[in-house]
Formats: C-alpha cells, structure tokens, sequence
C-alpha cells in the first residue's frame, strides 16, 4: 500500500477582534447594547460616556412614554395572517381585500369570529364568493384551517388534507385514525406559542412632520463613547512593564472598536428604518392593512449594503411609528412567502411547452440562495394552486398539425 499526501487549499473567514465586536454590535437590540456598554465601562478605563445630545428626539409624555410600559409580544395571530395574505401571489387586489377583511375578524384560537353572511355584506361581496375565497384562504395560510367557523368544520378540513373523505360519524372516524397514529389538533392555532411578556425601548423613531416622515434614532439610551485622555496618555509613559503596556494597549484597541462599531451601527440602522420607510409610505399613512412585506434584498440593494448585514440590524430591533411600536422583522416577509413567490414568478416566465419540473426550480432556487429541495418546491406549488410540469405543458400548435396530417 502506498500512501499519497494531498494538499487542499481551502479558503477561510477568521474574524478578528474587531470584526467580533462590529457583528455583535450589529446584531444586538437597544437595551442588551446599552447593558454591553454598562459593563464594558466598568471593565475598561479607557471609556467615557457622554450625555444623551440635548437636541436628541425623544416624544414628550409622561415620566415613563406609554410604548414602554406595553407588553412587547409576537404579532397576533390575525396580525400575521394579514401579513401572510399580503404576499400570496394567487390573488387579485380585489379578492387580497376581501380575504385581509377575513384575516382581521379571527381570533387568536384561529376562528372566524363574524358570521360568513355578515362579513360578505360588510365586504360588498355574495355569500357564495366569500365563501369560496375562506375555503381557499383555510388551505393556504400558516396555520392551516385558519378561517373555519367552528370545531367541527375545523375537524373535517383536517380529514380532506389527509384524504380522507368525512363520515357522518366524524367522532368515530377520527378515533380510528388516531389509533392508527393520525394528529388531530382542536383549533387552527393549537401549538402556536404565546410570546413572553416583556418590555421594549423603540431602537428608532417614525415621525410625520408635514408631509414627509422623519427617522430618528433613539438616542437617550444609545451610548455616546469617548476616549479618557487621560487613561489614553498613559500609553506614551517609559516606565510601564511590558505585561502592563500590553493590557492598556489591548483595552485601547477594544475601546476604539467599539466606539466605531456603534457608529456603524448608527448609521446602517438609520438608513435601514429610512429604506423601509420609503417602501412603507402606505402602511405609514393608512395603517397595517396597507403593509407590502419586504424582502431583504430590496432593501440591501436600496442602500447598497449585504443582505447579511441588513439581516442583522433588522434582528431583534423595534420601531415606534405613528401606529405602534414594531419589530423591524414585521415589515419583511417570511422566507417561506419569498420562496412561494419566486416559485410563481419562476412558472409565470416558463416555456409553456417546456414547463420546468420541481427539480429544475429547485435548481433555479438554490442558484438564487434559497437552500430548498424538490418536495419542498411540490409542496409550495400545490399550495399555490398550481399544477405539475406534465399538466401545465402546452402542446405546439405546428406538432399538433403535423401529427393529424
């Protein structure tokens, strides 16, 4: 036996000290950046703090402002499924209104709170196609069955997406199925966890002075950091000990690290919300219902920074605009929204006498970033309503001919 010695080459990120501070920086809300502060001052001398500008934006209210003494949660479940219905790409505007109506009468269980007659009359539409928009609106929003009147209808809706057609006996028939190692939930929303209660400071501020809305940053509570000359001056005395120079030197490369890493963060934050902002001037004039989700790569290329990076200033950030305090995250769409999406995009733009199957999509995807297999691509179509390549081909006109001839 012979033994043969190879040498890869592989390429390697190493992040350096401050590479490490400028990410978690980035990344980390308000307060846990404030507390990153607070012990980074009592750890290292070099650091001062300055007070909060005297000209800094912050809304005139009582001692405590009202955002902060609100719970900061998840959005409601009718929240996220107006969100969700905002990027379906299988509806008219016409038939997005009805089913956003739809969206914002259920309730946290997953229920239609309104009676189905009701809310046609509200809308201005038949019963009948109200009805016809619910039944679809149960099969393509998460959770599934969102939108059922009731339990029972809850219950056979379950049956149909296991294929299996409702008896009489409906009680009967599930206990069979369970035996059999079927999962049947009690509402749409059974498992769908309850946010923690806790408390936020907006990381940026929305307001509208005039016509136009202004961005301002948050900065009573964003640290304001200066270097402590004095601390700093020590660094030129001839009488320190190397072990003593080493560690001022290190806690002076730390200091100005993070000094620019905040300033950094200042700056990506404050053109992030303003991207955002003018994306968003819908939702900002008439409320949530007008929301269109963003990607992160509009964004990115609107302000010409990484789809990484933009991805980290969103993380764990709030807003407060003249409708609330929200997450950055509730102005994107969900990953899987933007796969659906460019699944519909990707089939509109096809040969229709050659249709792509799920493999060449799936393909496609992952050439775009989107890390996705061929039964995930199925099943993402057969929720659009779309059908397989062998059932969307066209046949050629001029084959046809030719074949009769």
């Amino acid at each position: 036996m012979r033994q043969k010695l190879e040498l890869t080459i592989q390429p390697k990120l190493i992040l350096t000290p401050e590479m490490q501070v400028s990410l978690e920086v980035l990344s980390a809300p308000l307060m846990e950046l404030r507390e990153m502060v607070d012990r980074e001052l009592l750890e290292n001398p070099f650091l001062e703090e300055l007070p909060p500008p005297t000209d800094a934006y912050y809304p005139e209210e009582d001692e405590q402002p009202w955002w902060e003494r609100l719970p900061s949660k998840e959005p409601s479940l009718s929240d996220d499924l107006v969100q969700q219905v905002a990027v379906l790409p299988v509806f008219s505007e016409k038939e997005r209104k009805i089913l956003i109506g739809i969206a914002k009468n259920i309730n946290s269980e997953g229920f239609l709170t309104l009676e189905p007659q009701h809310l046609a009359h509200e809308m201005g539409v038949s019963l009948e196609y109200l009805e016809k928009l619910r039944k679809k609106f149960m099969e393509l929003v998460d959770p599934p069955g969102c939108g059922a009147l009731n339990a029972e209808e809850y219950l056979r809706f379950q049956l149909e997406q296991i294929g299996v057609e409702p008896e009489e006996n409906m009680e009967a028939q599930v206990r069979q199925l369970v035996d059999r190692g079927y999962v049947f939930k009690p509402y749409p929303a059974w498992g769908r966890g309850e946010a923690e209660i806790g408390y936020v400071e907006p990381d940026a501020f929305v307001v509208k002075v005039g016509a136009t809305y202004q961005v301002y940053l948050n900065e009573r509570y964003t640290p304001r950091l200066v270097l402590n000359e004095n601390y700093r001056s020590l660094l030129y005395q001839k009488d320190l000990d190397s072990d003593t120079l080493e560690f001022l030197k290190a806690k002076m490369k730390r200091s100005v690290a993070l000094m620019k890493a905040i300033e950094q963060r200042n700056k990506t934050l404050r053109r992030t919300v303003e991207a955002i902002v003018e994306f968003e001037k819908e939702f900002l004039d008439k409320g949530p219902a007008y929301l269109k989700p963003l990607t992160l790569r509009e964004v990115s290329e609107k302000i010409d920074l990484h789809v990484s990076t933009v991805s980290r200033v969103v993380n764990a950030k709030y807003v407060h605009t003249p409708y609330g305090t929200f997450p950055l995250k509730f102005f994107f769409e969900d990953k899987g929204f933007q796969i659906k999406r460019r699944i519909k995009e990707i089939i509109d733009s096809e040969d229709k006498t050659k249709p792509l199957s799920d493999s060449a999509i799936a393909r496609l995807l992952k050439e775009e970033g989107f890390d996705i297999a061929r039964r995930t691509v199925a099943k993402y179509r057969e929720e659009l309503g779309i059908p397989s390549s062998s059932k969307r081909r066209v046949r050629n006109a001029g084959n046809n001919n030719r074949k009769k001839r």
